[in-house]
């Protein structure tokens, strides 16, 4: 559960991030890191460290931000007829999501990340979201 709430959490951030500095700009690890901590502070509920895994949250946010041109080939090369600046934001950070967990996470089985993109991209995303980040992941 508490990383169910990290992987949310860590949508937000990346979606903020992108809003503020481009879908494409790479931003490295203190930078990432200081966007968890200010999201921290000023968004998540006040007994936030019971419900999040902070140092997943921390890790999560930082592969990501730091292997953004990797993980955006990944997807660009899985993603049949679609390239980034076509997907909703959501559906891209939820994806990306999925790509450094997969690549990163030894610890977290393959299906526990598929379905947790999943659920984020139903639960954030269009009704068309869930079918189609299972599609790109699942490849």
């Amino acid at each position: 559960m508490r990383r169910t709430k990290s992987r949310e959490f860590a949508l937000q951030i990346l979606f903020s991030l992108e809003s503020h500095n481009g879908q494409d700009s790479a931003l490295d690890a203190a930078r990432a890191q200081q966007a968890v901590t200010a999201y921290l502070q000023n968004f998540a509920p006040m007994n936030y460290e019971g419900i999040v895994d902070v140092p997943y949250l921390m890790r999560l946010v930082s592969g990501i931000c730091a292997d953004l041109a990797s993980i955006d080939a990944e997807l660009e090369r899985h993603s049949e007829h679609w390239k980034l600046y076509r997907m909703t934001r959501i559906d891209r950070n939820v994806l990306r999501i999925g790509v450094e967990e997969l690549k990163s996470f030894r610890d977290v089985p393959s299906k526990v990340t598929l379905d947790e993109c999943v659920e984020l991209a139903k639960r954030f995303g269009t009704d068309d979201s869930s079918s189609f980040v299972n599609g790109v992941l699942d490849k």
